[in-house]
Order: C-alpha cells, then structure tokens, then sequence
C-alpha cells in the first residue's frame, strides 16, 4: 500500500476502536519507511504516522494503563520535547504532541505516583511561547520569575488576544490545553482559579471566534490521531470546538459546585443546551449535574426529571453508581420532607 492508502485504511481503523488492528498496520508502516534523503512531505507524514502509531499503542493499553502508563508517558513526553522547535514542521502538529502529552497524564491512575507534574507544566508553557513566537508575538515580556502555572495562563491570554487572527486549529488546541489544564487543576485542588475567568471570557467570545473560523480557510493536517475529551478516538480537527465547549461548561459547573455557588452552576449549565442534542455522548454527564445541582437546591422533583432522563443513556459504570446514589437520596429526601409536613399539619388539626 501508498502512503495514502496506508492512512486512510488506519484512520478507519482508528475510528471503529480496533487499536490492535490499527497498530499492526501502522508498525509495518513505519518500519518499511526508508529515511535518508527523503523530501520534508516525506518526513511529515513518517512524523504522523509515528504519532498515529504511538496513539494507537496507548488506547489499545487502557486496559492496563496501571502497568503501561508510565513507559508511554515517557515516549510521548520525548516526541512532544523532538519536535517542539522544528519550525519546518507544522506548527499544529508539534502542539498536537503536546496536547497529547498533557491528555495523558491527566488520565493518571490513583495507584501511579504523580511523578512528571512539573515537566508537563515546563513542556506546555514553553509549547504556548513557541505558538506566540512563531505567530510574531514577542516573549520578551513573558516574565521568568512567575511560577508555570501563572505563565501559562498569561500566554493564553496574550494569544487569546489573537484568536480571531490565528489558524482556527491552533486556537481550538490552545482551548483544549486550557480546558484539559482547569481539569486537572480542579483534581489537584490548586491554580483552578487563574483558568475560570479565562474560560468565561473566551466563551463570551466563542460566536466571534465561530465566524471567523467559517470565514477563513486553512490547510488541515488530515488522518492525524489524537486523545480526545469525549470519545478517546478523534482527529486534528478544528470539529472538537463543539466538545471543547461543553468541557468549558462541565469544569466551570464543577468549579462552582464546589464553591457552594449552586445558583451559578445551574446558570452556566443552562447555557450549554444549545451546543448538545439528546445523542451526544456529553449528555447523560449534562443531565447528572443538573441533578445534582437542583438537589444541591433542594428542587428534588426537578432533580427526579433531570434522572430520568439518564435512563435512556448509556451510562458508565462511574455516572451509573452516583446516579442510584443522587436517586437513593433524592428519594430519601422527598420522603423525609413529606413525612414531615405531615407532622406538621396532623398537629395543627
């Protein structure tokens, strides 16, 4: 098989999940390439099939993850750390890896110890210069002295300040690495909030951001894997906004759940309906934190509706056991309310 035939065979493997498959053909592929004196399309498509190739690898150990996980930490840390500062690259491809590298360890095991933290950190920050650099922003003002965190969050806002002049696929990476970043901060309990206000602003700004992305055209990187936020099997693609965005939503309600600030939860939440429909794979984790929130309100019919409408999803074993959880105490609530309303009147007769 061609190149392209080698591509578009293992992205159709890719998509229905059949990793090992998807594996051996990419292995042989790679194995066959003949590297010397080779044109740089040539060495580009030998880079996405070696990342394809790493992706697939991953995915098909999930199932193990907390023997393998560390081993492919340290390969996708390497190929993010190759690749960053060659400008004869696509740009978009060297912050895939990098996107990739943080996916990964946020899909940590509790058992695996939390080892690379800070090298993840030092790879995104200098990935966010290098997207600065290379896009004529000047770094010079980037301070040295501000921890990651911090430094990270300021080139995400000098670079939010170019999205309507970027290429739309580094600005839904940019995103991605911000959203995947408010996840893990939240785990951690720490730097959550230097990503809120971030978030807020640029989904304020997200219809903006849409119109220009249908007004400008733009060479994409096609068959090139990635880890994804909903399905773990997607593409480089600019067409993982819609799940950027509904992530925006989930970690914002998560935030505010945490806070106490209920009203604010159910406020954000509200507004996602209109990037989701009844078959997106977001949806039962949409209804669940509707639940919860009204619970947290003590809207107790209204959380029962928000749970029914989850019976019908196909639900993880995760959301399934907090589900009959919040169902359990839903109902414990509702009688012990009425129970005690009854009391109330059956003394006043």
């Amino acid at each position: 098989m061609n190149i392209n035939e080698i591509m578009s065979s293992s992205s159709e493997l890719f998509r229905k999940g059949k990793f090992i498959k998807c594996c051996e053909l990419l292995q042989s592929s790679v194995d066959s390439c003949y590297l010397k004196n080779i044109s740089l399309q040539n060495e580009v498509e030998f880079i996405i099939l070696r990342n394809n190739l790493l992706i697939c690898n991953c995915l098909k150990t999930l199932i193990t993850i907390d023997t393998e996980y560390v081993s492919k930490m340290s390969e996708i840390i390497n190929i993010a750390e190759l690749y960053l500062y060659e400008k004869h690259i696509p740009l978009e491809l060297r912050v895939n890896f990098v996107c990739n590298a943080l996916h990964w360890y946020w899909w940590k095991p509790i058992d695996v110890l939390d080892y690379c933290y800070n090298k993840i950190m030092t790879i995104i920050s200098e990935c966010l210069h290098q997207v600065l650099y290379e896009n004529g922003n000047s770094i010079a003002n980037l301070s040295s002295f501000v921890n990651h965190e911090e430094d990270i969050l300021n080139s995400l806002e000098c670079l939010s300040n170019r999205f309507l002049s970027l290429k739309p696929i580094l600005v839904v990476q940019c995103l991605e690495i911000s959203q995947i970043l408010l996840l893990v901060f939240l785990s951690r309990c720490s730097f959550d909030s230097l990503l809120v206000q971030f978030t807020v602003q640029f989904l304020d700004q997200f219809k903006t951001i849409a119109v220009a992305f249908k007004h400008k055209k733009f060479n994409q990187i096609s068959n090139c894997f990635k880890f994804g936020l909903s399905k773990i099997n997607v593409f480089l693609d600019i067409e993982n906004i819609k799940t950027i965005i509904v992530s925006s939503h989930v970690s914002l309600c998560i935030k505010y759940v945490l806070e106490n600030q209920h009203r604010q939860a159910l406020c954000t939440l509200s507004t996602v309906d209109q990037y989701m429909d009844s078959n997106d794979e977001l949806y039962c984790l949409m209804c669940y934190l509707k639940a919860l929130v009204n619970f947290n309100l003590e809207e107790f019919e209204v959380t029962l509706y928000y749970l029914s409408e989850m019976v019908n999803c196909l639900m993880e074993p995760f959301i399934k056991s907090r589900y009959f959880l919040l169902l359990g105490r839903t109902h414990s609530k509702i009688v012990y309310t009425n129970h005690g309303t009854g009391k109330y009147f059956k003394g006043k007769l």
